[in-house]
């Protein structure tokens, strides 16, 4: 796994910076910033999964872990919507039972002890 960051924008009217964690060909992307300079930190975040393809190009695919998600709404960064994003990023590979166990937010029958 590998771990990076873009260069934080910092505009006039706020800042915002994204780090991103990779395995593979999975990319879960934390963005965070201080909504317009209304915030003394950069407390707001939001959370995308991105797979890259097989012709070089990176695909937007949060819908398929995080079914309520649509192009119009985001993913919140809280600690559960990030280990859930961290659980999909480390698994190799989907069963149809571990994928519907998994977008319904309860453990992957494979992590089930």
């Amino acid at each position: 796994m590998s771990i990076f960051a873009n260069h934080p924008m910092v505009l006039p009217n706020g800042s915002n910076v994204n780090v991103c964690f990779q395995n593979g060909d999975k990319i879960v992307s934390l963005s965070l910033d201080d909504s317009c300079g209304r915030m003394e930190l950069l407390g707001r975040g939001t959370i995308e999964l991105h797979r890259k393809t097989r012709v070089g190009g990176v695909e937007v695919c949060t819908s398929e872990v995080f079914l309520d998600s649509t192009e119009a709404s985001v993913v919140h960064s809280t600690m559960s919507n990030f280990e859930r994003a961290l659980r999909w990023m480390n698994r190799m590979s989907w069963g149809f039972d571990a994928q519907d166990d998994f977008c319904k937010g309860s453990e992957p029958a494979s992590d089930r002890v």
